[in-house]
C-alpha cells in the first residue's frame, strides 16, 4: 500500500483519484512533463493538481510531499 492510500487526517479534505496519482508520482521524483505524460493531461492541469495537493496536505514543496509520505506510511 501507498502512504497516499490511506486517509491524511480527519481534518483535512480527501485527495481526488487523479491527485493522488500526481502525489504518488511527485514523491517518487518524476519531472513534471513525465508526469503529465504518464497521466495524460496537460503540464499545467498536472501543476493545478500538484497544487491542491499541497494545499490539502498543508505543505508546499515536493521535499515536504516525500516526507509526508514517509510519515504516513509509518502510521
Amino acid at each position: 500500500m501507498h502512504p497516499f492510500d490511506i486517509d491524511v487526517d480527519e481534518t483535512s479534505k480527501p485527495l481526488t483519484p487523479k491527485q493522488l496519482e500526481v502525489a504518488r508520482l511527485a514523491s517518487r521524483g518524476l519531472p513534471n512533463e513525465r508526469i503529465a505524460s504518464d497521466l495524460a493531461i496537460t503540464v499545467g492541469t498536472m501543476k493545478l493538481h500538484l497544487h491542491q495537493v499541497y494545499k490539502k496536505l498543508g505543505i508546499n514543496t515536493r521535499v515536504e510531499l516525500v516526507m509526508r509520505a514517509e510519515e504516513l506510511a509509518a502510521r
